[in-house]
């Protein structure tokens, strides 16, 4: 009759086969991240790395305490208001652009029951011809029409400068309609029956970017020189930089979003 083995015995025998699996899946994970692709031959690229900071002191939402006939409690005092805390560790919606490269040149918006799929769309004129195109999705019960009105700042890889103007689309019940885009601006673009369905619209005739702050903005086939890099993340301080492109080389250079950046009083 055979010993049998016990629990903790089996569970050791084990543990090295299940460690080394773990470990040889973490390492394919990491070897699919897809690579960028070297220069061009006489040309340089950028990549940018977002950092989001949160606000010096703030650990979280504030909090007050409470006394009552029997006992002390501490709640916080953001419940429900309409308060919304910015997420540091991945800003979606975070639109880089640079004064060379390219970019898409089309982006979609969808309206539901709580507003605008994004706060903010990207888009070039770079590389192409004809509009950049923003599609609008309405699953609302009514038509909503919307009103894109350029702001008066020059934006970054702007051509033909104060050619901007206002445009509108109506949007039908659960229809899609495409407003075009011809001129290089910062457009605000809203809805005349809600106020809530707004987004910010990037057009540049030069290289756009929009993700995540733990994603890294990337661009290529850039001639050698200087180049102006504008970070917007939504609702927080713009960021600038100038990185100098060096052909065969790729150019670093971090990005930090925070509200810290804001100048402060006696300052």
């Amino acid at each position: 009759m055979t010993n049998p083995v016990p629990a903790f015995g089996r569970l050791r025998h084990w543990s090295l086969p299940v460690g080394l699996a773990l470990l040889l899946v973490a390492l394919a994970a990491c070897s699919s991240a897809p690579a960028l692709p070297d220069p061009a031959p006489g040309m340089g690229q950028i990549l940018v790395s977002l950092k989001a900071v949160p606000k010096e002191g703030v650990k979280g939402p504030r909090r007050e305490r409470v006394q009552d006939d029997y006992a002390s409690s501490s709640h916080s005092v953001e419940s429900g208001k309409q308060y919304q805390r910015v997420k540091y560790d991945a800003i979606a919606d975070t639109v880089v652009l640079c004064s060379g490269g390219s970019g898409p040149r089309s982006a979609a918006l969808v309206a539901g029951k709580d507003g605008l799929d994004h706060t903010q769309v990207a888009l070039s004129l770079a590389g192409g011809t004809g509009p950049a195109e923003v599609s609008v999705t309405n699953r609302r019960a009514a038509p909503l029409t919307f009103v894109a009105v350029p702001r008066d700042v020059e934006v970054v890889g702007a051509k033909g400068a104060g050619s901007a103007r206002i445009l509108d689309i109506t949007v039908a019940p659960g229809q899609t309609a495409k407003l075009a885009i011809a001129s290089t601006a910062i457009y605000d673009l809203t809805c005349d029956e809600d106020e809530t369905l707004a987004c910010v619209v990037y057009v540049t005739g030069a290289g756009a970017w929009i993700g995540a702050t733990d994603q890294k903005a990337f661009f290529a086939d850039l001639q050698p020189g200087d180049y102006d890099i504008v970070v917007y993340g939504p609702r927080l301080p713009v960021v600038r930089k100038t990185v100098k492109v060096v052909a065969g080389q790729r150019a670093q250079t971090e990005a930090e979003l925070s509200v810290n950046r804001l100048h402060k009083c006696g300052h």
